[in-house]
């Protein structure tokens, strides 16, 4: 019943997610193909997303299309989380300007994970989903979460992290994080070269805390080579927009 119920809910997501990325109206066929469902399970699944008022049935073009429910359900995270944080226009600007991947992440327990993804339009760019999880250890984005908290529980992170991790090769040493952290804290950002993608690239700075004491990053991800050439204007392109578009940390605190 455990696994029946998980599974039902990852698929809720999923087909959410399917939408967001497709941004039209989508037949049983093409959802089930794409996202490996039987079909049997794939129709009862829509089906009661279209009884809850969630999706709507054109029964002439035989698809479903998301409802005004699905877009006002949100609504209130967005405005509560970024009254001040201008984070999408952040992100539509960075990409604009760098022409690279643009990601805003945040911590999931021992994770870090991308919240939002705008892609490269070039050709050869890092497809990085919304949604996807990377070690807090051994992923850019992971290691400027951690250089924005207390040592000892970047230690507690840490040991999770390994305890956590089967394969004994991909435990990282305390020491080997803080040497890390320790350049971030002092330089303000993070350039992982090949770190969890060979050949991938990520430049990453800690933002403000927002509202609810959460914090974020902005990154670019891109291939290595064409990001460390244009490492200084990324990181110019970087800066000028967290404090355009950023409310002054100074000011959120009094």
């Amino acid at each position: 019943m455990a696994n029946s119920t998980i599974k039902s809910a990852r698929r809720v997501i999923e087909i959410m997610e399917f939408f967001d990325r497709k941004r039209r109206a989508l037949g049983l066929k093409e959802i089930c193909e794409a996202l490996d469902y039987p079909v049997s399970s794939g129709a009862a699944m829509l089906k009661s997303l279209m009884l809850l008022g969630y999706l709507e049935y054109d029964r002439v073009t035989r698809t479903y299309l998301p409802t005004m429910r699905i877009a006002v359900l949100g609504r209130w995270v967005a405005d509560q989380l970024f009254n001040e944080f201008k984070m999408l226009p952040l992100m539509d600007d960075l990409r604009e300007r760098t022409r690279e991947t643009i990601i805003l992440g945040t911590q999931s327990e021992i994770r870090a994970q991308y919240v939002h993804v705008l892609r490269s339009p070039q050709p050869l760019s890092y497809s990085a989903e919304p949604g996807s999880l990377r070690p807090l250890t051994r992923s850019g984005v992971g290691l400027v979460l951690l250089s924005t908290k207390s040592d000892a529980e970047i230690d507690t992170l840490v040991y999770r992290s390994n305890y956590d991790e089967a394969n004994r090769a991909r435990r990282v040493a305390l020491k080997e994080v803080m040497e890390k952290v320790t350049v971030i804290r002092k330089q303000g950002y993070f350039f992982s070269r090949h770190l969890y993608t060979e050949g991938v690239g990520v430049i990453a700075m800690p933002l403000p805390v927002a509202p609810y004491n959460r914090t974020f990053v902005i990154a670019l991800g891109g291939p290595v080579r064409r990001l460390e050439k244009n490492l200084s204007s990324n990181l110019v392109a970087m800066r000028r927009a967290i404090k355009a578009f950023l409310p002054d940390p100074s000011a959120l605190r009094r």
